[in-house]
């Protein structure tokens, strides 16, 4: 250590919020083969995370990014609210309280998978639409999908930290990020 140099080190970090409003449960970081000096910046070898995101901090995050009512759908809905998420292994579900024009609040439920795309956005790719417990016909699944789910669940790629995010999994009340620390990058950045 005294030589400057480290087989390897673990960061641990809880509610870790890595870009406004998006907390994460756990954050790890681990690298390896570290070399440091005072007047250069840490490089290391190899460098791994993986992360964790509870149903109720993705929940709260996506509240945040709820998109506006636009036409033609504000002609009957005047506002969404209440949503809430639901994982399990491998599906995930949103539930949202859809407010109609005529007073009538309508419980809506979407089922489906996340995708990874570009190695820094998780999507949200829906197979099941229910409206008040009744699955809706796929066409109005893919026109709902269209409207409401045509950006990312979560995208990484405005973070400063320079990751590569090679999986992403469903587990019971969370998502689970895991990939590489891109180390080259980091000690660009660190040098800036």
């Amino acid at each position: 250590m005294f030589q400057g140099r480290v087989k390897a080190a673990r960061i641990v970090g809880e509610e870790v919020e890595i870009q406004p409003g998006l907390v994460l449960r756990e954050l790890v970081v681990e690298l390896e083969e570290i070399a440091y000096r005072q007047d250069a910046p840490l490089q290391a070898k190899r460098g791994v995370f993986h992360a964790t995101l509870s149903d109720e901090a993705l929940a709260s995050y996506l509240r945040s990014l709820l998109p506006p009512i636009r036409s033609p759908w504000s002609l009957v809905v005047s506002r969404l609210d209440n949503l809430r998420v639901r994982s399990r292994a491998g599906e995930i579900r949103l539930f949202i309280d859809v407010h109609t024009r005529l007073g009538v609040k309508l419980s809506g439920e979407l089922g489906g998978q996340i995708r990874l795309r570009e190695h820094t956005q998780v999507w949200f790719e829906a197979s099941e639409v229910k409206v008040v417990g009744v699955t809706v016909p796929e066409r109005v699944r893919e026109l709902l999908s269209d409207l409401f789910l045509n950006r990312p669940l979560i995208d990484l790629s405005g973070m400063r930290a320079p990751v590569r995010v090679e999986r992403v999994a469903i587990g019971d009340g969370m998502i689970m990020i895991e990939g590489q620390v891109l180390v080259e990058q980091l000690a660009e950045l660190m040098r800036s």
